[in-house]
């Protein structure tokens, strides 16, 4: 497949609504999404993507939702991170693993945070591809705290500088997001980002993440290639 984005994002919203319409709980729903985040991100790279990044939880999923759900999703992360440290599935692809955002402070759990050290840790030989999780993450704080850190070592804002500051800075600028559940309202959330997809192509569908797997993908994929990319000129 031609023109492979570098940098794919997946936002993958619907896992609720796809469980309500199974009659099943709401935290059904991320169970069987977390199942697709693997298969997604293994046949992004299989495909030839070299950043993949995951948005599993915004800051307000963590903050404003029910304990019950919470305690889900906080479970998810704990074991999908414990599986990678066994599975060495970043070995297998070659790619480094970063996770960004306020969730292991949210979550507090020393254990937790020192496994998704060590894989970080583990990994980081790896340059050429990058799987990316973004667990209690907001756009709108990342760019505030980086405002804020600018500031405080009395910096000149400039687009690098401000980059260099960003839990997110050192990856590349996001070529595609690809966003599930979209159900006719296709849109951004959080400032997700912001810095990284001012020229992003975007793909919205109404399959809800649990449903998208290695063919949904490669139909984005394919209408991505045949985008013209124009970025302003």
């Amino acid at each position: 497949m031609e023109s492979i984005p570098m940098h794919l994002v997946a936002i993958p919203d619907g896992n609720r609504r796809w469980a309500k319409e199974r009659g099943l709980p709401g935290p059904e729903g991320h169970v069987e999404g977390m199942k697709k985040f693997g298969e997604v991100a293994k046949e992004a790279f299989r495909l030839g993507v070299r950043y993949f990044t995951f948005w599993a939880a915004s800051e307000s999923n963590l903050t404003k939702r029910t304990k019950e759900e919470v305690a889900v999703l906080m479970m998810l992360f704990r074991d999908e991170i414990v599986r990678q440290l066994h599975a060495k599935e970043f070995d297998e692809f070659q790619a480094r693993v970063r996770v960004y955002g306020k969730g292991l402070e949210i979550l507090g759990d020393k254990k937790v945070t020192d496994a998704v050290r060590d894989l970080e840790e583990r990994s980081s030989k790896y340059t050429d591809k990058q799987l990316t999780v973004l667990f209690g993450y907001n756009g709108t704080t990342e760019m505030l705290e980086a405002i804020e850190q600018v500031k405080s070592e009395k910096l000149k804002v400039t687009d690098e500088i401000l980059r260099k500051h960003l839990w997110t800075g050192e990856l590349p600028d996001v070529d595609l997001i690809i966003r599930t559940g979209s159900e006719g309202d296709p849109h951004n959330s959080a400032g997700f980002m912001m810095w990284l997809t001012k020229d992003s192509q975007f793909y919205f569908t109404d399959t809800c993440w649990p449903d998208f797997g290695k063919e949904k993908l490669g139909e984005a994929l394919e209408e991505y290639t045949r985008r013209e990319r124009r970025l302003g000129k």
